[in-house]
């Protein structure tokens, strides 16, 4: 595990490894002298030195216990706060499509929900957008009529429910017509399913 030491003169943020602890080494930007801090303490003060030996000093001179010149000492830039930039941002599912979003999300990624007032009013300006849902729901219940209507029709109600919904929570989508269109066709599809089945079951009745 890496130890971090920010440089006391020029406050260059530095990482060297834990069999470094308590030596001395050489800040490579300014070239101030520091003691690397043990693993507990956050902040070790440097001794007090009056002479500080030339970038050319052997390894005698006990300056040099992070590497060579050649070699800055395990420069590594850190970011300010390391905890925040690894966090996670927290999300949520959107209320219209389900998907997983960033909490803070002004507009779905996914299918397009607007959140942030000020984008809800700028998109109800312009051109309106049509609810993908109420056009589908539209779509199966008249599909349901011709063939499948036991499956179509009542997802097809499923579906103008939840464009209801969708629209009900934002108001620069329109198809309200298209959903009320489509639970009509669909509710008057399962009604002749129905009476279509009782049909064929009287007639299938043997007579008196």
């Amino acid at each position: 595990m890496a130890i971090t030491v920010t440089c006391p003169s020029c406050g260059k943020r530095l990482s060297a490894p834990d069999s470094t602890s308590g030596k001395r080494a050489k800040c490579p930007k300014c070239s101030t002298i520091m003691v690397i801090p043990t693993s507990e303490a956050r902040i070790v003060e440097p001794e007090p030195i009056v002479d500080i030996a030339p970038k050319h000093a052997g390894a005698a001179d006990g300056l040099n216990d992070l590497g060579s010149d050649s070699k800055p000492y395990y420069d590594v830039e850190l970011p300010s706060n390391a905890s925040e930039a690894a966090a996670e941002p927290e999300r949520r599912p959107c209320r219209a499509c389900g998907e997983m979003i960033v909490a803070t999300a002004a507009k779905c990624r996914f299918c397009g929900e607007i959140y942030d007032s000020t984008l809800t009013k700028i998109s109800g300006t312009g051109k309106p957008e049509l609810c993908v849902e109420a056009r589908d729901a539209l779509i199966l219940a008249i599909l349901g009529l011709f063939c499948f209507g036991f499956i179509l029709q009542p997802w097809a109600l499923v579906k103008a429910q939840k464009a209801r919904a969708r629209m009900a929570a934002n108001r620069s989508l329109t198809g309200g017509g298209l959903a009320t269109a489509a639970t009509i066709i669909a509710i008057i599809g399962l009604g002749l399913m129905v009476l279509g089945f009782i049909a064929i079951v009287a007639g299938a009745s043997p007579g008196p």
